[in-house]
């Protein structure tokens, strides 16, 4: 199966162009950060998620590059569910980048496992014209 009939959930034309391009090297780093959005791509479609979904935050450092690909992709929603020892600054580099907390969310992936996460949403109003 190519890699973006595996998009049943939720399609993304930017993405699905990046992966049908199949370009992009792993030591580069604009490409390393690219290659962590597909990535939560492919899971968010894989969890079945009719909503973009990131279960593993990119490293602090990166998040500024991170949020320009989301905003590239036209990603203005996402759920968060990152469970990491840094999902607080994950989380504060986020509102400082523009983004808010726009609510909560828990999804069940499977019989016996509950994810739970918030809502973050693209504040535009914090946007400078």
């Amino acid at each position: 199966m190519a890699n973006v009939e595996r998009m049943k959930s939720f399609r993304n034309r930017y993405f699905d162009e990046c992966i049908a391009r199949n370009n992009l090297d792993p030591r580069d780093p604009a490409s390393y950060i690219i290659n962590q959005a597909i990535g939560a791509y492919y899971a968010t479609n894989d969890r079945g998620f009719e909503v973009f979904a990131v279960e593993d935050m990119p490293f602090s450092h990166t998040m500024p590059e991170f949020t320009k690909v989301l905003e590239k992709a036209g990603i203005e929603e996402f759920y968060l569910f990152d469970r990491s020892s840094d999902g607080i600054t994950c989380l504060h580099h986020l509102l400082e980048l523009g983004w808010k907390v726009a609510g909560t969310v828990e999804k069940q992936i499977n019989s016996f496992t509950i994810i739970y996460g918030v809502v973050m949403r693209k504040d535009n109003a914090l946007e400078v014209a």
